[in-house]
């Protein structure tokens, strides 16, 4: 909590919310301006934040489990071997821990409010009380054009943004 008080690193939690209130914004199927983002809550059940944070807590306790019953089942005897046998076990489930936190998450946030889905909610959200801070007028008015952008064609007209050049 204390590296927010760094002006710089404050400034990138606020783009951080207008990010989460942008988003919030498009998924409510309305017009997605400056003025209607503001509104919208700075946590967002699928953060990147969040990803990472699952990502990591997956991993702590697959690992825990995994790596001892592979090295029951075969130890090399040189200890380099045992590192390196270790070292490519965890490099090949990288895709099925990050696969296993996006779903997770993407599930989190499709279930009706209840004990399970805040449960389930409950850290990344924690987490992102961290990370988010309540932008700036200027900073919804990035979020927004940032989303037009990452459209591109697809943007539609309900998506209002300041005057601005591309490229």
């Amino acid at each position: 909590r204390a590296i927010s008080y760094v002006p710089d690193i404050r400034r990138v939690f606020q783009y951080h919310g207008a990010e989460h209130k942008t988003i919030h914004a498009f998924e409510a199927g309305g017009e997605v301006s400056a003025a209607s983002a503001a509104g919208m809550s700075r946590l967002h059940p699928r953060c990147g934040t969040t990803f990472l944070l699952f990502v990591i807590c997956i991993s702590i306790i697959l690992h825990a489990v995994l790596v001892p019953l592979l090295l029951m089942i075969h130890t090399p005897q040189s200890m380099a071997a045992k590192h390196a046998l270790t070292v490519s076990f965890k490099l090949l489930l990288m895709a099925p821990i990050s696969a296993l936190a996006y779903e997770l998450i993407r599930y989190a946030a499709r279930m009706p409010d209840g004990f399970w889905a805040t449960l389930l909610r409950a850290p990344g959200l924690t987490l992102q009380r961290l990370t988010t801070y309540e932008p700036d007028q200027e900073q919804l008015d990035v979020a927004i054009v940032a989303l037009r952008e990452a459209l591109g064609p697809d943007a539609g007209a309900r998506i209002h943004t300041v005057p601005y050049s591309e490229g």
